[in-house]
C-alpha cells in the first residue's frame, strides 16, 4: 500500500518542475551577425516572467571583446499573461574577425538564468589608398 502510494506521488509530481523555481525564458537577440569594424550593433536581453519575479540583469555585464556604448534601463511591458522585461545595449568591436558574443546571466526569483551566445562576423573596411587623397601636410616647428 506504501508503494502504492509513493508511485502515486511519483506519477503526480514528475511532471512539475519543482514548487519554488517557476520557469521563466531568457532570449537574447541581436540586429545583426554580420557587421563592418567600427559599425554599432544592438543586443537585446529579454526576460519572460509573471508580474511577481525579481528580474536582476548584471550591473557590470561582461561583453569582452565587444566594448558597450549604451545600455538603457529595463523595459518592462506586460502581455497576456506574463510581463517581458527587456534590456538593450549599443556594443562595437574594432578588429575584424569572428567574435562570440558570451552567455548573460539574469538573476530570476533568485535563480540564475544563462542566455546563449552569439557569433558575430566582423568584417574589414576596405581602403584604398590610391584613390584616396592624402589630408593636408602638417608642418611641425622645431622646439628648442
Amino acid at each position: 500500500m506504501c508503494r502504492m502510494i509513493l508511485l502515486l506521488w511519483i506519477c503526480l509530481f514528475s511532471n512539475t518542475k519543482g514548487f519554488a523555481q517557476k520557469d521563466y525564458d531568457v532570449k537574447v537577440a541581436v540586429d545583426t551577425t554580420k557587421m563592418r569594424i567600427g559599425e554599432k550593433i544592438e543586443l537585446i536581453l529579454q526576460v519572460k516572467a509573471d508580474s511577481t519575479a525579481q528580474i536582476t540583469f548584471s550591473e557590470e555585464p561582461f561583453f569582452a571583446p565587444f566594448e558597450v556604448l549604451e545600455e538603457s534601463s529595463i523595459d518592462t511591458l506586460r502581455a497576456k499573461s506574463h510581463y517581458l522585461f527587456t534590456k538593450k545595449y549599443a556594443l562595437i568591436q574594432f578588429d575584424s574577425g569572428a567574435y562570440w558574443l558570451p552567455p548573460q546571466k539574469v538573476i530570476v526569483n533568485g535563480f540564475s538564468k544563462i542566455s546563449d551566445s552569439l557569433l558575430i562576423q566582423v568584417a574589414n573596411i576596405p581602403v584604398d589608398t590610391l584613390k584616396q587623397k592624402l589630408g593636408p601636410l602638417i608642418k611641425f616647428k622645431a622646439v628648442n
